[in-house]
């Protein structure tokens, strides 16, 4: 058996609980949008595949109207970084223990769109471990569930696939 020299982590739902962040700017666009604000729970569910797939799921009155789904992603990423994307994200017990105690190779790849992403990362600790590639939603041709992002950590992270371990995704 090979031995584990990278460990590439997915953000949201891994290394940082961002369901409270997100449901802020949901429901500052429902608010707008005359609908009725959505719970966390119902928030949480719609997340997962990057933005676009999450206003589809949040903003369902919309599925037959492209133009108003496009700037309600614009709209939700301008509320989200601008003003709510650090305000309740918080990590999960043990991730910085975690990353304190490994001695091989960080990546991070994530669904997220990368601004927000070097934000959380700046304002919850995390920029200061060495990671040898952080890829966001728009950082590389395609993104998850493609194998790209992957391979592409595992280069910058001169790793095999049987020495590398992918965690947070499904």
């Amino acid at each position: 058996m090979s031995k584990l020299r990278l460990l590439i982590f997915d953000l949201d739902g891994t290394l940082v609980d961002s369901v409270d962040d997100y449901q802020i700017s949901v429901n500052r666009l429902m608010r707008e949008e005359n609908l009725p604000e959505l719970t966390r729970s119902q928030v949480a569910h719609g997340l997962g595949h990057g933005l676009r797939s999450m206003v589809k799921n949040l903003f369902p009155h919309f599925e037959t109207q492209p133009q108003k789904l496009h700037e309600i992603e614009e709209r939700f990423l301008k509320y989200y970084l601008e003003d709510d994307c650090t305000k309740k994200t918080v990590l999960y017990p043990g991730v910085i223990e975690f990353l304190n105690t490994w001695t091989g190779h960080l990546a991070m790849v994530t669904n997220k769109s990368i601004e927000p992403t070097t934000k959380i990362m700046s304002h919850l600790g995390l920029h200061h471990f060495h990671w040898s590639s952080v890829f966001g939603y728009e950082s590389l041709p395609e993104r998850k569930p493609s194998a790209l992002p992957l391979q592409e950590a595992m280069k910058r992270g001169l790793a095999q696939p049987d020495e590398t371990l992918m965690i947070g995704d499904g």
